[in-house]
């Protein structure tokens, strides 16, 4: 068929670089997002018509049956919209200015997270993996001292090579052997 050529997604920072996977959602993931949001927006819905009703004395259940029903339903709709709201995608930050690699990631709402947080100098190898599916296809895997390999970049092997090496060079990491760090910042080694 021949081999597609997928670019890394990269975003450039005033600190320095964001990487993000260029691979779509799985099915699987897609269709439970959709239905933990269709879950929220009938729940939601179903309590707010319930608390109305409730409030105009609509309805012959008891008071105590009526406030249990309601929280039992905004629990419901708050573990749907908490579901459907979560972000299938990690970003790797490279931050040059501060010498940090960070593992980032967002809802819809709200601030960024920071899931993993190392320094540039605890980067031991900078490496392109082919997947065993499709060996035109594969992902750049940092190695951290102590933590392990983190998926920083996924796309056509040959397009990956150049972000491999600045990477690498970012990191100090070249052919395999460590070069002397020579940025600042508070997770810098000195």
């Amino acid at each position: 068929m021949g081999e597609i050529a997928v670019y890394p997604s990269l975003e450039e920072r005033f600190w320095g670089y964001e990487i993000k996977m260029t691979q779509s959602e799985m099915t699987s993931a897609l269709i439970v997002r959709g239905l933990a949001s269709f879950g929220a927006a009938v729940f939601g819905l179903t309590t707010a018509v319930m608390f109305v009703s409730a409030l105009i004395g609509l309805g012959a259940a008891a008071p105590e049956i009526r406030i249990f029903t309601l929280m039992i339903l905004a629990a419901l709709t708050l573990i749907c919209a908490t579901v459907a709201d979560r972000t299938r995608r990690v970003r790797v930050q490279i931050d040059t200015r501060n010498g940090e690699v960070r593992q980032v990631t967002r809802g819809r709402f709200g601030p960024e997270t920071i899931l993993t947080r190392h320094s540039m100098d605890t980067v031991s190898s900078v490496e392109i993996v082919a997947s065993d599916f499709d060996r035109s296809f594969g992902q750049i895997h940092m190695r951290i001292k102590g933590y392990g390999p983190i998926v920083a970049a996924d796309g056509c092997v040959t397009t990956l090579t150049s972000l491999r090496d600045r990477i690498a060079a970012d990191c100090g990491v070249r052919q395999g052997r460590v070069l002397d760090p020579v940025w600042s910042g508070p997770l810098s080694k000195d």
